[in-house]
């Protein structure tokens, strides 16, 4: 997130109750993080008329514009090691190189290019903009102007929000704004002095969208020059209320009600790359839109600002699922100074984008607002959210409820949901597949247990290894399946059971894809049922795959070629890594279950663990390759 720091003319805060009290602490960095080539990046935005006078007589004008001054870089690859070596603030000097010309003239340098003006001082492409004089670095003095650079203060802080808290009481005594990262930290964070610390965070409730206003297209309109294009961003309920303080320009200020961009001057095809923070509160979301009026502004002191044009987009789309984190093409309608948006339901009928022209409701023959084809306007969207979803197979499966006709389709799309997202709604998803499996254990078990897997497997990954520890909370303080660890021994001894039939029959011990990526099909009709490569025995060039018909297993066979034998112990590796879990969620459950009942059904719980074992070990033994992972079953055994 971007810091918002707002200063006079002399170069102090404008609030003089904010003095010494300009700091932010940028929060989330890992190790990995800190060995990118990071950038610190300060862009300057002047608030006053649209141009720059040599006349310091001139009266204030009526209304002041946000205009681009000046952008200055700071490398960390630079000052890293010297931040790191000391637990004190040091001072950096930054040059801010400006657009305006030394003389103050009134044409602008290059605003066009203010998108990537950072990109082009760390490229060394700075000629394009007015150096800064000798003496940038001077701090301001009471009679003397302000600096002309940027005076920064870094220190390095280790180890969590809380741990960071206890160490640093003074930093926060003073009131420093904390500026989080756009998308999800790291769930385990990095070291401290030499070792390194490992903290599972605590479930962060979060519902922030932020939300770029790239770039538009914008017709003349009839006049000799181009417009100077001013956008206004309003978050507006389902009741047409303006939500407040749902707006964030940067952390160390307070939101807003709406945000006015700032203004590039003669350009019909504005690039604003300008970033926004939303905070709108959950159970605000639902039937909110955004809504963007485009003004062009005047170059004359009455400082007119005159209504050509507006946009809009809802957050949430029909099934329930938010903006996707990507660019949004929007249409742009026409309206003049004397339009009202009184009535917000004259365009929420409207199509906002191509691909809302499907869904939309027949436009009226003679609507209010008349699209402007030859206009368009670009935003971007990214989501951190631990609540609301992107994704309808992800959502179907958190509200499967709403739909219990659909839940064999259901889960067996799970497994398009991407990594990240089941990662972020890790508890969400297991306790969902637990409140399925006590739903109908006989109907669901089988199905419920796949994903399981899949999951299990999931965390495997590299990308997501560092949430292991996120399922071993879970598992010891969320999970609650006192009746799950019945299931899960019937599947898996299930599978145990058909893997020594196979085997045997086919002289080969070959790797069971149920711990890798199960495929979940689910084939509507009347004879629906439930296919999935939860076995994969292959011998002498065939394939068995399991399916599932109602709660009846049946066999079929296809022609695949055959693996090389270190595959076939891989992939039986990945089988292991997923037993490790199951065991685990078996042990609590029984736990969960023996404290509810006084420890009932003992006898028979033994018994079933070892049948169990007693398969694994089985399959494990017709494949003298497999001696190593029967030992470590063994081992994993008798811990249990």
């Amino acid at each position: 997130e971007k810091f918002l720091v707002r200063l006079n003319k002399n170069g102090g805060p404008k609030n003089p109750e904010k003095v010494d009290r300009l700091s932010t602490l940028f929060t989330d960095l890992s190790n990995k993080d800190m060995k990118r080539d990071l950038y610190i990046i300060s862009q300057v935005i002047r608030t006053g008329r649209m141009l720059l006078s040599d006349s310091r007589k001139a009266p204030p004008p009526l209304v002041q514009y946000r205009r681009p001054y000046g952008c200055a870089v700071l490398a960390m690859s630079d000052v890293l090691q010297s931040i790191a070596e000391t637990r004190e603030e040091k001072d950096f000097v930054l040059k801010v190189y400006t657009y305006v010309p030394a003389r103050h003239t009134k044409q602008c340098n290059n605003e066009n290019e203010w998108y990537q003006i950072h990109e082009n001082i760390i490229r060394r492409s700075s000629t394009k903009y007015t150096a800064p004089s000798t003496n940038y670095g001077r701090r301001p003095t009471l009679t003397g102007p302000g600096p002309t650079g940027l005076i920064i203060s870094l220190q390095l802080l280790r180890g969590d929000m809380d741990h960071v808290r206890r160490e640093n009481p003074l930093i926060f005594s003073r009131g420093v704004a904390i500026s989080r990262k756009l998308g999800f930290p790291d769930v385990i964070m990095q070291f401290e002095a030499d070792l390194e610390v490992r903290i599972i965070l605590k479930r962060d409730v979060r519902n922030d969208l932020y939300l770029t206003l790239e770039r538009g297209d914008f017709e003349r309109g009839g006049k000799s020059v181009q417009k100077n294009v001013e956008v206004t961003v309003y978050v507006i309920y389902a009741d047409g209320e303006i939500l407040k303080d749902c707006i964030s320009l940067g952390s160390g200020e307070p939101s807003v009600p709406e945000h006015r961009s700032f203004v590039l001057y003669h350009n019909n095809s504005p690039r604003w790359s300008e970033v926004l923070k939303l905070p709108i509160p959950i159970d605000r979301f639902r039937g909110s839109h955004l809504r963007f009026e485009f003004r062009h502004c005047s170059t004359k002191d009455k400082g007119e600002k005159k209504l050509f044009g507006f946009t809009f987009t809802p957050l949430m789309r029909e099934d329930g699922t938010t903006l996707s984190d990507e660019s949004h093409e929007l249409y742009v309608y026409k309206c003049d100074e004397n339009t009202t948006f009184s009535n917000h339901a004259l365009y929420l009928g409207l199509p906002c984008c191509r691909e809302d022209l499907s869904s939309c409701p027949s436009a009226p023959s003679s609507p209010v607002f008349q699209r402007s084809t030859k206009e368009t306007f670009w935003i971007s969207t990214q989501l951190s959210s631990t609540k609301l979803t992107q994704n309808a197979d992800l959502l179907a499966l958190l509200k499967w409820k709403a739909h219990p006709e659909r839940v064999v389709d259901i889960l067996g799309r799970l497994r398009h949901v991407s990594g990240e997202e089941v990662v972020k709604f890790l508890q969400d998803i297991l306790d969902t597949l637990f409140s399925i499996l006590d739903d109908n254990t006989d109907k669901y078990g089988l199905l419920v247990f796949q994903s399981l897997v899949f999951i299990i497997n999931l965390l495997r990954d590299g990308k997501y290894f560092h949430f292991r520890p996120v399922m071993d909370t879970y598992i010891h303080k969320h999970f609650a399946g006192a009746l799950a660890y019945k299931e899960l021994i019937r599947c898996l001894k299930w599978f145990m059971d058909r893997s020594a039939e196979t085997v045997r029959h086919d002289h080969t011990q070959e790797a069971m894809k149920v711990w890798s990526v199960p495929v979940l099909n689910h084939i509507s009709g009347a004879q629906r049922f439930w296919s999935s490569e939860v076995l994969e025995l292959r011998g002498s060039g065939a394939l068995k795959v399991l399916e599932l018909r109602g709660s009846r297993f049946k066999c079929c066979s296809c022609h695949v070629p055959t693996r090389d034998a270190e595959k076939k112990r891989g992939i039986l590796s990945v089988w292991l890594q997923a037993l490790e879990y199951l065991f685990k969620f078996i042990v609590r459950s029984r736990m969960l279950y023996s404290r509810a009942t006084c420890g009932m059904e003992e006898d028979q719980f033994r018994t079933g663990i070892q049948d169990l074992f007693q398969s694994i070990r089985f399959v494990l033994s017709l494949d003298s390759r497999s001696s190593e992972m029967l030992i470590f079953t063994q081992v994993r055994g008798s811990q249990l």
